[in-house]
């Protein structure tokens, strides 16, 4: 545990660092949103749904930033090579990757929710935005 709170710390660490990383990962999906999501802010439910589109958006490129590009890079690093060399096992840097992973993809969605209540010109209720009947057809599918 202490070996996965230790790479968690200088993963976190050196992303934050890198504004290269988390400008368009982070504060790149909400700036999208507040561009092209609002505008279907008068219906509730296409409201909804592009707040939960974009909020997908926010995840699917920190995964790819992180995991694609990130490992991409750091196979590059002295530091990288050298941590191969040594006795023990490479599963506490991905769980700590995981966890830095989830902790930018909390951030990103946190800013198109932040975006969505901000800009929406109707006063609504988190769960209304969260939840998938708010997304949902207004009428219930009945079949032929």
């Amino acid at each position: 545990m202490k070996q996965v709170l230790a790479h968690f710390v200088l993963q976190a660490r050196v992303l934050l660092r890198l504004p290269g990383y988390w400008v368009p990962a982070v504060i790149f999906p909400a700036m999208l949103f507040s561009f092209f999501g609002v505008s279907s802010a008068g219906d509730p439910q296409r409201s909804a749904f592009a707040m939960a589109s974009f909020c997908i958006y926010a995840i699917a490129g920190v995964a790819f930033y992180q995991f694609g590009a990130g490992i991409a890079q750091e196979r590059e690093t002295p530091f990288d090579v050298w941590s191969r060399t040594l006795p023990g096992s490479r599963l506490p840097s991905l769980i700590a990757k995981i966890a830095t992973a989830s902790l930018f993809g909390l951030a990103a969605v946190g800013m198109v929710i932040a975006a969505a209540f901000a800009f929406s010109s109707q006063p609504s209720t988190l769960p209304n935005y969260c939840s998938w009947p708010a997304c949902a057809p207004s009428r219930p599918y009945q079949p032929r």
